[in-house]
């Protein structure tokens, strides 16, 4: 996920990326896909997350979960302008993503 460890997903970097999501402070890209990563992971897994426990966890229920999961994918894919998954496949179409914008957006999706 990028983290350093357990420890800095929860005490280190992971807890000042969400604290800076909390106060709608920028992010960079990168760190706009590490928290999506964590997210992923912590919602779906039950190695590494809630994942079973998510609904417990959290009081959300996986339904409104993954709706939501989904929104924040496609609005980070249009705000960081990501290709699709299928254009990024090995057989999908090749081309040359250009840098469009500035590194940082501001901290809401």
């Amino acid at each position: 996920m990028g983290f350093v460890s357990k420890e800095d997903l929860w005490r280190g970097e992971g807890r000042r990326l969400r604290e800076a999501l909390d106060h709608g402070e920028p992010l960079t890209r990168p760190q706009w896909w590490k928290a999506l990563l964590a997210t992923e992971i912590v919602f779906s897994s039950t190695v590494v997350g809630a994942g079973w426990d998510w609904t417990i966890t959290t009081g959300l229920p996986d339904e409104e979960t993954i709706k939501l999961l989904r929104e924040v994918q496609r609005k980070l894919a249009r705000a960081l302008r990501i290709p699709a998954a299928a254009e990024m496949a090995p057989m999908g179409p090749r081309r040359r993503l250009r840098r469009r914008g500035p590194d940082t957006l501001a901290g809401h999706a």
